[in-house]
Order: C-alpha cells, then sequence, then structure tokens
C-alpha cells in the first residue's frame, strides 16, 4: 500500500464516510441525487457515502486520507468482486436510508454499475474527494498516487467515472482516456465519464504525478 507525506491508509470508515459527503456536496451529479432544497441533505448523502464506502472496502477494496484529513480516495479491488447479492444488499440499504432521496440514488447506483464492457483488469477508483476550503493545495495529487500505487501494486489498469469533464480532463494528463459513452442521468445534463488507464501506463502516470507533486512542493524531491 502506497504512503507518503500527503497519503496514507485509512481503515476508519466514519472518517471516509464524512470527508466523502464534505466532498461531494457540490458535485454536479449529488446535486441531482439529492436536490440542494431536499430537508436533511446532509444526512442522506452521508447514508449514501457510508453505504459505498462499506461496499468497497468489505469486498476487498481499500482506502487512502490526505496527512491533514481534508482529502480521500476510495477504491474497490480487482480481484474481489461482489455478487449478485452483495450487490441487492446494498441497494436494499440504500433505500432503506437515503430516505426521500433514495429513488434517484438508486438510479445513480445501478448507471454507475453499468461499466463499459470488455474493461481489463482493473482497479475501480470510485471517489475520490478534497472537502471544500481545502482543493488546490495539492491534496488530490497525493490522493491520486495511492490510486495509481495500487494499481501498479496490483498490476492492475485503473478505471473511474468522472463525474465532469474537468475531473476526465485531469486524468488524461496522466494517461487515462474515455472508454465508453458518457452515461447520462435522466435530467439530461450531468453524467459519468468512464476513463481508464491501461495497465502499461501505470508505473509512467505514478511517475507523472510524482513529478508534479515534487514540482509544487507537496513531497520532496
Amino acid at each position: 500500500m502506497y504512503t507518503s507525506p500527503i497519503a496514507q491508509p485509512c481503515h476508519d470508515r466514519e472518517e471516509i464516510a464524512d470527508t466523502l459527503t464534505a466532498a461531494f456536496t457540490d458535485d454536479p451529479v449529488y446535486h441531482w441525487a439529492i436536490p440542494l432544497d431536499l430537508p436533511e441533505r446532509g444526512r442522506y448523502l452521508h447514508a449514501c457515502m457510508r453505504a459505498e464506502v462499506d461496499f468497497a472496502l468489505d469486498h476487498g477494496g481499500g482506502a487512502a486520507v490526505s496527512q491533514d484529513r481534508t482529502g480521500v480516495t476510495l477504491w474497490h479491488s480487482p480481484d474481489t468482486a461482489p455478487g449478485l447479492e452483495a450487490y441487492e444488499e446494498f441497494y436494499e440499504r440504500i433505500a432503506a436510508t437515503a430516505g426521500p432521496a433514495a429513488e434517484r440514488c438508486l438510479q445513480l447506483a445501478e448507471i454507475e454499475s453499468g461499466h463499459p464492457a470488455g474493461l481489463p483488469r482493473h482497479v475501480y477508483s470510485g471517489f475520490t474527494g478534497v472537502v471544500p476550503g481545502a482543493q488546490g493545495r495539492g491534496t488530490s495529487l497525493g490522493l491520486a498516487m495511492a490510486v495509481i500505487a495500487e494499481c501498479r501494486d496490483r498490476n492492475a489498469a485503473m478505471f473511474a467515472l468522472a463525474t465532469c469533464a474537468r475531473n476526465a480532463a485531469l486524468w488524461a494528463r496522466y494517461g487515462a482516456y474515455q472508454c465508453g459513452e458518457t452515461m447520462l442521468l435522466p435530467d439530461g445534463r450531468s453524467g459519468l465519464i468512464p476513463i481508464l488507464i491501461d495497465s502499461h501506463r501505470i508505473e509512467e502516470a505514478l511517475g507523472q504525478l510524482h513529478e508534479l507533486a515534487v514540482q509544487r512542493a507537496v513531497v520532496p524531491s
């Protein structure tokens, strides 16, 4: 497992869920899934994030948190994919805990599960986020390095669903490319962009991320 001055393994599920909730509160995809004017919106967003955290970690996934605890990344294992029963339990949990947002959250979960056909063996990078007010400090670089290092250690590609074109473009700097059609949400405006870094590009991507982190004085040279 990769460690650095800005990213380290994290096993505290509640902390992971709390950080993801704060990081994704203004994400356009979650604006649709859990509308901004919904009473107790934060509670339902946290319930969804905690379900996602447990789903990943219960099936061999992992997480890393930034040194200052303002950012976190969560991924799924390439070798211990959940079975049908596990998915059904996950959907049931969303239905039971997301309140009036449950229908849209379930729609989102089903859209997320529709990965493009023919993907190579991969680490699925489910979530990477930094809380508002802490962005722009290089934290996301360390988190991305943790995910890519996991891919290197597993000899696997990296797959992710970018929630906006900006995020997809950031990953493209490190060898990611769109590997399927954008998965539009029912509102027809926002969607999920499937991206992939091939396994033979992982080492190069990790080197590029580290070089950029050094340039930005995020990690020592």
